[in-house]
């Protein structure tokens, strides 16, 4: 599918949590969660940060504005001239459970304005999402949705897979087919493609595997990814770099020469001229390559493959 209007991709965290009468401001949580709404809360006692959103929100400039402020009001007008597609993400489901509730994507429309509300200690200001427009996504699905953002952040714009969750948002609202591309597929199924690939008729028999013992970093072991016996009873430890950062891979490559097999392989998004160069530069010339390039233009070329490179997009296991 090709998005000839790409929305601009945010993602919205709502920490509050129901304390009910201990925490008055954040009573609201359920029916905040049920509405879409985008929320910032500011208390009657914060002047400097309410003199920061008044000021921003005529268009000032202001320095060192809280930065929850100051990326609100940024949001509120890009939703003045365009639609915006949100990931919305809420810590607790408001009904005293202390369960977080599922992830909602959808869009605020062009045009939408900032509502408030205001209580006896703070006052309240949100944007809402079209709810024609929202989709819920089920927990544990959908590992795209996962790191767009770092963990201290609670909205911010999505740069680097704003065009895949376009792509994820309309295939599930609309069954469009998805359209993939390396750039925008998830980081951390990447590893699993490189399985997928060394498992299939486009590795040389050396390296294929007929088994795999270990996949997807299943040990949290820095020094390997993936670990399998090929067809001549080899053992193959292999490692994936999706950086053409040479002072990385070489580190990795260090790391990987470590493992006492019999067989060493490193996926990068070097080409092999470049990464020839490396691995001699750094003496370690009896590890092999395999671009990653390589490896998604085999799989996304492959018809029966292809579909379990969607597979794994749409988080499914192979």
């Amino acid at each position: 599918m090709n998005i000839t209007n790409n929305m601009p991709v945010w993602l919205f965290r709502c920490n509050y949590i129901d304390l009910g009468s201990k925490m008055p401001q954040y009573k609201d949580v359920t029916s905040l969660y049920e509405h879409n709404r985008c929320p910032i809360t500011i208390l009657y006692t914060e002047t400097w940060d309410k003199h920061c959103y008044e000021t921003l929100l005529k268009g000032e400039k202001v320095s060192h504005a809280p930065s929850y402020v100051d990326r609100f009001i940024k949001l509120a007008h890009l939703a003045k001239e365009q639609d915006v597609l949100i990931i919305l993400e809420y810590k607790d489901d408001g009904k005293g459970t202390g369960n977080k509730p599922e992830k909602k994507i959808g869009i605020i429309r062009k045009g939408s304005s900032i509502e408030s509300k205001k209580d006896s200690i703070y006052e309240l200001f949100y944007l809402e999402l079209d709810a024609d427009s929202v989709i819920t996504i089920p927990k544990n699905q959908y590992t795209i949705l996962n790191g767009l953002i770092p963990s201290n952040v609670t909205l911010g714009p999505v740069l680097n897979r704003a065009t895949a969750v376009n792509e994820l948002y309309h295939f599930i609202k609309d069954k469009t087919p998805i359209t993939l591309t390396l750039q925008n597929f998830p980081n951390e199924r990447i590893e699993d493609l490189c399985t997928l690939w060394l498992k299939s008729k486009y590795a040389d028999e050396i390296i294929r595997l007929e088994k795999v013992y270990i996949e997807n970093g299943q040990l949290n072991f820095p020094v390997l990814d993936i670990l399998g016996k090929t067809s001549s009873n080899n053992v193959l430890a292999a490692q994936v770099s999706y950086t053409e950062n040479e002072n990385t891979i070489l580190s990795k490559m260090k790391m990987l020469n470590m493992i006492k097999t019999e067989l060493h392989l490193m996926f990068t998004k070097l080409s092999d001229e470049k990464y020839i160069k490396l691995s001699t530069k750094g003496d370690f010339r009896d590890i092999m390559h395999v671009s990653l390039d390589k490896v998604w233009t085999d799989l996304y070329n492959d018809c029966t493959l292809r579909e379990k490179v969607e597979e794994l997009f749409i988080n499914k296991n192979i």
